[in-house]
């Protein structure tokens, strides 16, 4: 019985965990995606940003504009080496995702797919403030009157 219980709820994690899949079509699996780290290419004048500057937490508070400016340039420099890194990341993820889904069975993938689209459609339901499914008096509902 622990067997079967531990079984369902890897199941169910996996599937929830591997939402990405949904709307992949039907047997694609990315495999071949190697790690390399490539050198940034010399910054343009002014790279556009994804989003704002940020000082860390209570920084704003103690530090002079020079110091400012210098943490700013330090955040840059590192910018697109993390975000390289990040990419690849993520990229593994997926490779690694795709080597867990090819374990299941057909059934079972497409359970997992099932569930996956179920917890999807609720979290925006959830989202979008249509969580009641309750059907209203004027629908012919069993509400009190």
């Amino acid at each position: 019985m622990f067997a079967g219980a531990m079984g369902s709820a890897w199941l169910l994690a996996a599937g929830l965990c591997l939402s990405s899949w949904v709307g992949m079509p039907s047997g694609t699996i990315p495999v071949g995606i190697g790690l390399s780290i490539q050198e940034p290419a010399a910054p343009a004048a002014e790279p556009t940003r994804a989003k704002p500057r940020r000082l860390p937490t209570y920084f704003s508070r103690v530090v002079s504009d020079k110091q400012r400016a210098e943490i700013y340039a330090i955040q840059d420099r590192f910018e697109t080496e993390l975000q390289a890194i990040q990419e690849q990341l993520d990229a593994k993820i997926k490779e690694r995702d795709a080597a867990v889904m090819a374990v299941l069975d057909p059934d079972q993938l497409a359970e997992v797919q099932r569930l996956t689209a179920e917890a999807a459609k609720k979290r925006e339901e959830r989202r979008s403030g249509a969580s009641s499914t309750e059907p209203s008096d004027s629908e012919g509902g069993n509400a009190p009157r």
